[in-house]
C-alpha cells in the first residue's frame, strides 16, 4: 500500500487544499477493494488510484468540485455504460476535503487593501488580493506571500462560481459603483464573512439599493459595514489591525 499518510502530511505542510478519497463500500465486480485510497488536488493532480479509467476521471472531477465547495460527502458510482466500464459493480467513495487554510479575498489593492493583506500574513488565513491596477497589485510593499490576482474584480467574481464556501470577502475598490456591483453578486453566496469598507452613511445608501433590487433581508443583514472592530484610528494600518482582529475573532471564537 502506498504511503498516503506521508503525502497528506506533505500537502498540509505546504498549505495546499486537497481531498482524501476512500472506497467505503463495493458491490458486484469492482476494480479495487474497500479501503483503497486516493488523493486529489484542486487542479486535478492525483496520487494513488481507486479504479482507473473513466470511472476515476469522474471521481476526480467530483473531488475537485467538493474541494471548491469545501464539502465532504459520500458518492456512489455505477460501473456501467456511463463510466465506460462493463464491470457491472457499484462503488461508494467518501470524499474528505481538507482545507488547509481558510481563504480571504480582498477586492481592491489600495492602501487599506494592501495593509490588510500584509497584516493577515502569518495568520491561518490564505490571502488573495484582486485588482486590475498593476501599480497597486504589484506594489513593492506587498508581502510575497499575498496571492496577487491581476484581474477585473467583477469579472473574477462572475467567472468564478467556484468561490469556496466559508470564504471571507472584503470589498474596498476604488469605485463605489464597483463596490455595489460586487456586493450584488456576492450577497447570496455561502460566505463566512462579507465586509464592505465605508461609513454608516455609505451602508445605508447601499442597503436601500439592495432592497430596491429585492434581495432577501437575511442576505442583506449578513453584510458587515463598517468593517473592523471599533478601536479607533483611520490610518490604513490602523484599519488593517482592526479588520485583522475581527477576522481572527471569527476563527477562534
Amino acid at each position: 500500500m502506498w504511503n498516503w499518510i506521508k503525502k497528506c502530511s506533505e500537502l498540509e505542510k505546504s498549505g495546499r487544499d486537497f481531498a482524501l478519497l476512500t472506497t467505503t463500500q463495493t458491490g458486484g465486480s469492482t476494480p479495487r477493494e474497500v479501503g483503497s485510497k486516493m488523493i486529489v488536488l484542486s487542479d486535478g493532480t492525483f496520487y494513488g488510484t481507486i479504479g482507473g479509467g473513466n470511472l476515476e476521471n469522474q471521481i476526480i472531477k467530483t473531488a475537485q468540485q467538493c474541494i471548491l465547495e469545501n464539502k465532504s460527502s459520500s458518492f456512489s458510482f455505477n460501473l456501467g455504460a456511463k463510466t465506460g466500464q462493463c464491470c457491472g459493480g457499484v462503488v461508494e467513495i467518501f470524499i474528505d476535503v481538507i482545507q488547509c487554510q481558510p481563504k480571504v479575498f480582498i477586492f481592491g489593492a489600495g492602501h487599506v487593501g494592501q495593509n490588510i493583506a500584509n497584516t493577515l500574513i502569518g495568520t491561518p488565513y490564505k490571502t488573495h488580493l484582486i485588482d486590475t491596477r498593476e501599480e497597486w497589485i504589484q506594489h513593492e510593499n506587498l508581502s510575497p506571500d499575498v496571492i496577487k490576482i491581476s484581474e477585473d474584480p467583477l469579472r473574477f467574481v462572475m467567472s468564478n462560481n467556484w468561490l469556496p464556501r466559508s470564504s471571507l470577502v472584503l470589498i474596498m475598490t476604488h469605485s463605489h459603483q464597483l463596490d455595489f456591483d460586487l456586493l450584488s453578486n456576492l450577497i447570496d453566496k455561502d460566505l463566512l464573512y462579507l465586509g464592505l469598507i465605508g461609513s454608516q452613511t455609505k451602508w445605508l445608501r447601499f442597503k436601500k439599493r439592495l432592497e430596491e433590487k429585492e434581495f432577501e433581508d437575511n442576505d442583506i443583514q449578513k453584510v458587515k459595514c463598517p468593517i473592523g472592530i471599533p478601536i479607533g484610528g483611520k490610518a490604513p494600518k490602523e484599519i488593517a489591525i482592526s479588520v485583522g482582529a475581527e477576522l481572527l475573532s471569527l476563527l477562534y471564537n
